[in-house]
């Protein structure tokens, strides 16, 4: 009886621990989650190949360094995106726009970020992603209430109603 429980919660975990969705949109929307709202290298290497796998493995190593000299403030982000804009470029390549907001302490970070996959032996894959433009800080009216942007208090032009936020260590 005990074993069967064991598999039973061995399989839970390990479908929780599956891509949520294969297509072009589900893989880069998953890609930004792990790599810049829960800031974790491991999890946004399973989405990437070519240049982007590259990017990270070498950014994984930098910060590994710097956290090892304890340099990390412990300031903490939230980032914030609306619904991107996915773009069919070829059938086996897809543009995934993403305007991204993170709020660290009272300033407020905004920029765009391009994330591009493409299908290969039929899986899609992130092959590169860059951002588009420097982030533009300015208050953040919500540090003092602790809300996100957008619950209530106009922060620009926002025009998706879907919203994903985490809470994580500012990366080096």
């Amino acid at each position: 009886m005990n074993l069967r429980r064991i598999f039973a919660l061995s399989a839970l975990l390990g479908l929780s621990a599956c891509p949520k969705g294969n297509d072009a949109n589900s893989i880069a929307d998953q890609f930004v989650d792990a790599y810049y709202l829960e800031f974790n290298f491991d999890a946004a290497l399973v989405f990437t190949s070519g240049m982007a796998k590259r990017r990270i493995e070498n950014e994984r190593q930098l910060a590994s360094k710097v956290r090892a000299t304890g340099a990390l403030s412990g300031l903490k982000a939230k980032v914030y995106y609306d619904t991107p804009e996915h773009r069919s470029v070829r059938e086996d390549l897809s543009h995934h726009t993403y305007t991204l907001e993170t709020a660290v302490g009272t300033t407020l970070l905004s920029n765009r970020v391009l994330v591009m996959t493409t299908k290969k032996d039929g899986k899609w894959e992130v092959i590169a992603f860059r951002e588009m433009d420097r982030p533009r800080p300015r208050e953040n009216p919500e540090a003092a209430t602790g809300n996100k942007p957008g619950d209530g208090v106009d922060i620009g032009s926002r025009v998706g109603t879907t919203t994903t936020s985490t809470t994580n260590e500012v990366r080096p």
